[in-house]
């Protein structure tokens, strides 16, 4: 009966910190997701070319942290691009967090996800950007005064936030240029193990 009451009373400790636990890393994710928000929209705003002007291709002048730096058009693009996609990201996480601790399933295992998505929101983005100036789409023979800035933000922040698609996308565009024989395992090797996602 003692036996009994002391594992009761000790897991309820266990229960108790563990939740104390979770809310601590609830509250660092959610900090970190505005800061980098924050961040991110601030240089956006910092790097925006003046579209209206006939020259924002060769340079542009953008004040970040209290300095001036000199960008040339194709940076600009591509700095818009990285931070699109990693907005994207944030905001595909900010609603994957407020959702899972809405219906009390969050679970602690999932913050290194949480904090590596805009990134891998930025490198799918500029991936997507880069296959697309390549010529992929042929788009290759534009020059950055012929791009739409607005598209390229918008498809940016686009593949950030539906990272899973894009890549699912990227796959398609690599299998059609690289047609050929299946390796052998590559079926059964195609998808990792399904856990639930966030």
């Amino acid at each position: 009966m003692v036996k009994d009451k002391v594992e009761s009373v000790t897991t309820k400790l266990a229960l108790k910190a563990f939740t104390a636990q979770v809310k601590k890393v609830i509250a660092a994710l959610f900090v970190y997701n505005v800061v980098l928000s924050a961040l991110a929209l601030y240089v956006l705003v910092s790097i925006w070319p003046d579209t209206g002007s006939s020259s924002w291709t060769y340079t542009e002048r953008a004040n970040l942290f209290f300095r001036s730096f000199v960008l040339s058009g194709e940076v600009t693009v591509l700095l818009i691009v990285i931070v699109m996609g990693a907005l994207g990201a944030l905001a595909y996480t900010a609603t994957s967090l407020v959702t899972r601790v809405a219906n009390r399933s969050f679970d602690s295992v999932w913050a290194l996800w949480y904090l590596v998505h805009p990134l891998l929101g930025s490198s799918l983005a500029v991936v997507f950007y880069f296959a697309l100036r390549g010529g992929l789409l042929n788009l290759s023979s534009m020059t950055t005064t012929a791009l739409n800035v607005y598209g390229v933000a918008a498809v940016s922040g686009m593949v950030g936030l539906s990272s899973k698609e894009a890549t699912h996308k990227l796959k398609e565009i690599f299998s059609t240029l690289f047609e050929g024989q299946p390796s052998p395992g590559s079926q059964k090797d195609a998808q990792p193990p399904s856990t639930s996602k966030p």
